[in-house]
């Protein structure tokens, strides 16, 4: 009688047991199948875009003041930049012109280079999700064709305007009204001569571990998804009032 007891305890045990990993190995490829939609559909950028919030503004600070330099881990000599080369606060962006998280957080660093222009340069790279926006990687050439005129940021502002239309006669078109040589311009489109840089801004996104629109780096400090305007301002006061 004592035996099947505990033979009878001992089948419990062993049926919580089974079911508590049949639920565990469950959720993990739940989660599994969950990241992996994430990244397919270009939302896991969401994922992180409270971390600038949940942050103290005195961390971040902390943290891009002490890693100044770093962006030199980054290559951006060559790369689109607003704002001071002796700037304290360096932010690197990766972007995408066809996504409209991009767009919004485009307009905020913007507005905030342009406001802290001896305080902030901002450098922009291109990272075009061409599984969700197809068109994304010729809006990245566009923008580098511009810049061989010096236009880079008026193409910019023109993209992120205009995400609706990507394609290579509207770009041809945004070029046109901007003032640009259109002849130039189309030229240096339709060649692919930028293709290499934009695959080359991709490639070395992947490297420092970006795999979403926007990324941000601050100083080095990676950043992903949007960052509020006023807690960005606050970051920028705090690191100026240190200097």
């Amino acid at each position: 009688m004592e035996e099947a007891k505990k033979n009878k305890s001992r089948s419990i045990k062993t049926i919580i047991l089974t079911i508590i990993i049949l639920l565990g190995v469950g959720l993990f490829i739940w989660r599994i199948f969950y990241f992996m939609d994430l990244i397919r559909t270009g939302k896991i950028a969401d994922l992180r875009a409270d971390q600038a919030q949940e942050m103290s503004v005195s961390k971040l600070a902390a943290a891009a003041a002490a890693t100044a330099g770093t962006e030199a881990t980054i290559s951006i000599a060559n790369d689109p930049a607003i704002g001071s080369a002796e700037a304290p606060l360096v932010i690197v962006m990766f972007g995408d012109f066809g996504c409209a998280y991009s767009r919004e957080a485009a307009t905020t660093i913007r507005s905030i280079a342009y406001q802290y222009a001896d305080q902030v340069r901002f450098v922009y790279k291109d990272f075009p999700l061409t599984d969700l926006h197809p068109e994304a990687e010729l809006a990245a050439e566009a923008g580098a064709c511009a810049n061989d005129q010096g236009r880079f940021w008026d193409m910019f502002d023109r993209l992120y305007q205009n995400q609706s239309d990507l394609s290579r006669s509207a770009l041809i078109d945004y070029a046109r009204a901007l003032g640009l040589d259109s002849g130039r311009f189309t030229s240096c489109l339709n060649s692919g001569v930028h293709a290499i840089d934009v695959s080359n801004d991709y490639q070395e996104g992947l490297t420092l571990g970006v795999y979403g629109t926007p990324t941000f780096f601050l100083n080095g400090e990676m950043v992903q998804g949007a960052i509020p305007a006023d807690y960005l301002r606050a970051v920028v006061e705090e690191m100026s009032e240190k200097k």
